[in-house]
């Protein structure tokens, strides 16, 4: 009996052993005993589903990120060349992924747009939003609506499919390079003065 416990004991210590190295069994823990150590074989199998589980999350959430990482530009060499501005931005979420974003492109040779924003929340709801209101503001910005337009349009579409009572704050600037003209729309967003600042304290 006391060699039948101390095989079992080997068998759970050893097995817990390749966990903690990193490699996840293939098959549950059994032992042969249906006593005590039957609490301990249940046990030791449901924390391994529950660390596959979160291994597998946190994976996911690492994927989700690069994909976020991806949607906001980084190619500042691009304007490097431009005399009439310089511009740089940066992006940290205070979880693997959020609802913060940030936006910049040229929008013809004279003109340029930036975006800064915030979506209601943290984590992947947040970051799938963040995704679509980025998309469709860049869209109607390149279909030629004003800016009031495209965050009229923008806002419509997200409320009127949004069961989450999630909400964005954004403001969106648009500067004419030529004539060194700003205009913005300020959507809920932090005071229009500090937001457009922060966005074109080289140009202004």
């Amino acid at each position: 009996l006391v060699s039948l416990h101390t095989n079992n004991i080997r068998k759970t210590v050893k097995y817990i052993s390749k966990i903690d190295k990193g490699s996840f069994p293939n098959e549950p823990l059994k032992l042969s005993d249906y006593g005590t150590l039957k609490d301990v074989e249940e046990a030791v199998n449901s924390m391994v589903d529950s660390l596959k589980y979160n291994k597998r999350v946190s994976e996911e959430l690492e994927l989700a990120k690069g994909i976020q990482t991806n949607m906001i530009p980084k190619d500042f060499d691009k304007y490097s060349n431009r005399e009439e501005f310089s511009i740089y931005g940066d992006m940290h979420t205070a979880k693997e992924v959020g609802g913060d974003f940030y936006d910049f492109f040229m929008l013809d040779n004279k003109h340029l747009v930036t975006v800064i924003a915030d979506v209601s929340g943290k984590g992947v709801p947040a970051a799938m939003l963040m995704a679509v209101a980025k998309t469709l503001i860049r869209s109607y910005v390149f279909m030629g609506l004003n800016i009031d337009e495209v965050f009229n349009k923008t806002n419509k579409l997200i409320c009127g499919n949004d069961e989450t009572n999630m909400f964005i704050t954004a403001c969106i600037g648009v500067l004419n390079l030529k004539t060194g003209i700003l205009k913005y729309v300020n959507a809920g967003h932090s005071a229009p003065g500090v937001a457009i600042t922060g966005i074109f304290e080289s140009l202004i």
